[in-house]
This record gives C-alpha cells, sequence and structure tokens, in this order.
C-alpha cells in the first residue's frame, strides 16, 4: 500500500483560521494586520440560526500559505486553539 501524497498549499486559495466572537474577532484582525497578514473578517449571521452562539460571530480567512502564521498570531490574543467551522 502507497502513503498518500500530502496535500499541496495552494497559494490562491482562502482558508478558514478563526471563528470567533465578533469583539474578539476584531482584535484579532488587528494584530494580523500588524503581522503583515492580509486577512478578511466576515460577520456570521447564521450562527444565531443554528444556536451555537449567543452573540455575534464572525469568520476570519487567510490565504493558505499564511496559514500558519496566523494561527500563530491568533493563539496569544485568544488565549487557545482558534476554533473553525470547517469540518
Amino acid at each position: 500500500m502507497t502513503d498518500p501524497t500530502p496535500p499541496t498549499i495552494n497559494p490562491e486559495r482562502s482558508v478558514e483560521v478563526a471563528w470567533l466572537p465578533m469583539w474578539q474577532a476584531q482584535l484579532v484582525v488587528h494584530e494580523l494586520w500588524e503581522a503583515e497578514v492580509p486577512c478578511v473578517l466576515v460577520e456570521d449571521m447564521t450562527s444565531h440560526l443554528r444556536l451555537a452562539s449567543f452573540q455575534p460571530m464572525a469568520r476570519i480567512f487567510v490565504m493558505e500559505p499564511r496559514r500558519e502564521v496566523a494561527t500563530a498570531v491568533i493563539e496569544p490574543v485568544t488565549g487557545q486553539q482558534p476554533p473553525t467551522l470547517v469540518r
């Protein structure tokens, strides 16, 4: 049996790096910009419909090659590994 090939990092693909309360996501976006990691914050209006959250939530996306750097910036701000909605 052969080993599966590792997934390649696509420089054109955006990936989710965090799903956070809106207030916390704004702090994280600021820190990502300070670390020169371009990112996008998207309000998650469906979180209330799923009852997964009782407060406004946001998702943060970066380009796939910057995922590890973004995660390293986010962890000190939030105090934990950032959760995502990616399953």
